[in-house]
């Protein structure tokens, strides 16, 4: 999981469910990255739940991009996001996403196709369990879902054709407003 440690990005969530990914991934490693000012404090709180789960945390990364090739999957428990960049660069490093459906990575994962989605509302405790376990014991469906995410991720998200995206959209903008000041009043010659 990359996210800083801050509660609407739900750390909590995904260590409830790491109880019952490790039933089945007896060697279940969890790698979080993030900053925040109550790390210790969540380590301890998180400690005793995670008894017997190996917990890796980077907490002092500039570019956590660095790491998903430490990745199986990446994991995205947030209950808001506006866009989701960890999730858009772990989709162009070609790594399997699991995802809530709150927010940017339900606008832009294809359930099933480029990354599973599992319900921010009416939630079942198990399903992000479920959603990640069925990427660890299925490989070659992994692995299909990780490179059509990479294709979508490379449309979507190169740098250069989002700032091709940006452009267009300035210009949509001032030729809106342009057109609005020629509307509301034209200025006179006198």
């Amino acid at each position: 999981m990359v996210a800083d440690l801050v509660p609407e990005k739900r750390h909590g969530l995904l260590i409830q469910e790491a109880r019952l990914i490790a039933r089945r991934v007896p060697n279940l490693v969890l790698l979080f990255i993030g900053r925040g000012d109550r790390r210790g404090h969540w380590r301890r709180q998180w400690h005793e739940a995670l008894e017997g789960i190996e917990v890796r945390w980077v907490t002092d990364c500039d570019r956590a991009s660095d790491w998903l090739g430490a990745y199986d999957v990446l994991v995205s428990p947030s209950s808001q996001e506006a866009f989701g960049r960890a999730v858009a660069e772990a989709m162009l490093a070609g790594v399997p996403v699991v995802a809530r459906d709150a927010g940017g990575p339900g606008d832009f994962i294809q359930d099933g196709r480029t990354g599973l989605l599992v319900r921010a509302r009416h939630r079942r405790p198990g399903d992000l369990a479920a959603a990640v376990l069925r990427l660890v014991e299925d490989r070659a469906f992994a692995a299909s879902v990780a490179a059509r995410a990479r294709a979508s991720a490379v449309e979507r998200f190169a740098p250069e054709k989002m700032a091709r995206r940006l452009a267009e959209t300035y210009e949509q903008i001032l030729r809106h407003a342009v057109g609005v000041a020629g509307e509301d009043g034209e200025e006179s010659d006198e």
